[in-house]
């Protein structure tokens, strides 16, 4: 009971930052780099490396068109946060074209619908709204290369913080 009682204080504290934050234009995470050159972010709660329902309320202000293989990587991210993340990218991708009327009815009912994002023991909150970002690209644009996305799409790496602050900094020897 403490530990579902310290979970539930958790999530409702991360949904009354997300609320307090929606209405700004953008927010910043400072971030500290430990010896092992690992960033981890100084905000508790709500920050981009919290548990799945945190960073479901996550988007960047500045989106990115989808281009070429935006699609390709938002079906990605379908997968793995659905749990098939041990696949190929490209099954991956085929995964997430082959559940395509599954993941819009998740996007557009999700407490009516048929609740496939539900049935996810994975990130079901961030499967959710990946499932609203995919059937969104596939809206009334003729190219979902078109649509504008503000979805982080995660990339597992091991000890990388070093490779970030690089590429943040155009490095090209780091």
């Amino acid at each position: 009971n403490a530990r579902m009682e310290n979970r539930r204080r958790g999530f409702l504290q991360q949904l009354a930052v997300g609320r307090e934050m929606r209405e700004r234009e953008a927010i910043w995470y400072p971030h500290f780099l430990d010896f092992r050159g690992r960033f981890y972010p100084m905000a508790a709660g709500l920050h981009p490396q919290c548990d799945d329902a945190g960073k479901s309320l996550l988007a960047f202000a500045d989106g990115q068109r989808l281009g070429e293989r935006g699609l390709f990587w938002l079906g990605v991210r379908l997968a793995n946060t659905y749990g098939m993340d041990k696949l190929p990218l490209k099954q991956r991708f085929e995964w997430a074209k082959d559940h395509h009327r599954e993941i819009v009815d998740s996007a557009e009912n999700p407490l009516d619908g048929h609740r496939f994002w539900a049935e996810t023991d994975e990130e079901p909150w961030s499967f959710l709204v990946t499932c609203r970002e995919w059937a969104e690209a596939h809206g009334p644009w003729e190219q979902p290369s078109e649509y504008v996305s503000h979805l982080p799409v995660q990339l597992d790496g091991s000890c990388n913080g070093l490779q970030h602050l690089s590429a943040m900094g155009r490095d090209p020897i780091g």
